[in-house]
């Protein structure tokens, strides 16, 4: 396939999932609505806005630096096997600093910063979910340089049906116990999704013929220095970018939340 017909098949693939993946989130957060009610889809996008925070941190700089590196290692025809393999162990440092850091301050974040405790359960439900994203976007990013769309489209579009699958199932058993734990139910099918996406991304990226290894590719096809050149510049932004926004936007949900503020 020319270049220019793998470009048009590329983006046909991206806009059609695109609006298919936008079609299903709009369709979830109508039955999010209708279990949650107004209390609860206002705790919802508060407990968003805050995990938002931590998503950058684990995954900005990662997901920009894979794919700029990807490329660099295609063009320079150093293969794509050590370049996968470092940025992922990267991600997976970032991913896992940031659920760490999610888990320690879940407490203190819900009581003082969100003024609602019943958002700690699902904070702590989140934070194992930021390792499997990191290290997917990394692998996603590959697959960009790589001009692989499919794999990504497929990933994102099972992770979606997991996650509203989870949550229809939990939202049923536990929504009726209050908005805390209906949000908990909505947030543990993220968690599960993204462990699955990470895992189908994983499953195609050993299947893929650029990704294998190869006698004679460098053992570090980027140095230190231009993985940080990227990624460090991206993070602060993207994290300045988000606490700006969405603890603006938190600020506004913060009234549909209810009067049922620091309750247990």
């Amino acid at each position: 396939m020319s270049k220019r017909r793998t470009y048009l098949h590329n983006a046909a693939l991206l806009t059609g999932s695109g609006l298919v993946l936008r079609a299903l989130g709009m369709g979830f957060r109508i039955v999010l609505a209708a279990y949650l009610g107004s209390e609860g889809m206002g705790l919802y996008q508060l407990i968003l806005a805050l995990y938002m925070v931590f998503v950058s941190f684990a995954t900005a700089g990662v997901n920009v630096a894979s794919a700029r590196l990807a490329a660099q290692s295609l063009a320079r025809g150093s293969g794509m096997a050590e370049t996968l393999r470092g940025l992922c162990i990267t991600a997976l440092g970032f991913g896992t600093a940031a659920m760490l850091a999610q888990s320690v301050l879940a407490g203190p974040c819900a009581r003082y910063l969100l003024h609602d405790v019943r958002a700690e359960t699902a904070l702590l439900i989140l934070a194992p979910s930021l390792p499997f994203m990191a290290v997917s976007g990394a692998v996603r990013g590959c697959f960009l340089a790589a001009r692989r769309v499919q794999p990504n489209i497929t990933a994102q579009l099972i992770e979606q049906l997991v996650r509203m699958a989870v949550a229809a199932a939990g939202l049923r058993v536990l929504a009726q116990w209050g908005a805390g734990y209906g949000c908990a139910a909505v947030l543990l099918g993220n968690t599960v999704s993204e462990s699955v996406s990470c895992g189908i991304m994983l499953a195609f990226a050993a299947r893929t013929p650029e990704f294998a290894p190869r006698p004679d590719a460098p053992l570090h096809p980027y140095t230190h220095k231009e993985l940080y050149d990227i990624l460090w510049p991206v993070e602060g932004s993207r994290l300045l970018a988000v606490l700006t926004v969405q603890f603006g936007n938190a600020g506004r949900s913060r009234g549909n939340s209810g009067n049922a503020v620091c309750q247990p």
